[in-house]
């Protein structure tokens, strides 16, 4: 289970370690952990990274910057990173449904800093 094994002066760098071997995490690629008593943090690869043979990738970019309460040794999330969000007001647009298909349809959402039930 890959878990953050660093957090890099400046907030805006992380290490994980407990990946696949050769893993590669790719730019916009997103992860998420919890942390500061419940709240989840979402974030977006910056710069791609391949981990090494032995399952770390070291020091790579993530947006935004980690906020303060995240600690070592956290699992991180890499498939189906979540956090809480709130939909913003006047941005959902349909698109178009074909049958069993819609297409076109966006959103924008804020993520909010509350801690998860």
């Amino acid at each position: 289970m890959p878990v953050l094994s660093a957090l890099i002066s400046g907030n805006r760098e992380i290490s994980l370690s407990g990946l696949p071997a050769n893993y590669v995490l790719s730019r916009g690629d997103y992860l998420s952990w919890t942390y500061n008593g419940g709240r989840r943090a979402l974030h977006r690869v910056v710069e791609p990274v391949t981990a090494s043979a032995g399952g770390v990738a070291t020091s790579f970019e993530v947006t935004p910057p980690v906020r303060p309460g995240s600690v070592t040794s956290t699992p991180v999330t890499l498939r189906r990173a979540s956090c809480a969000a709130k939909l913003r007001a006047g941005t959902v647009q349909k698109g178009r449904s074909r049958r069993t298909v819609t297409d076109g349809m966006s959103f924008e959402f804020i993520q909010t800093l509350r801690a998860l039930p």
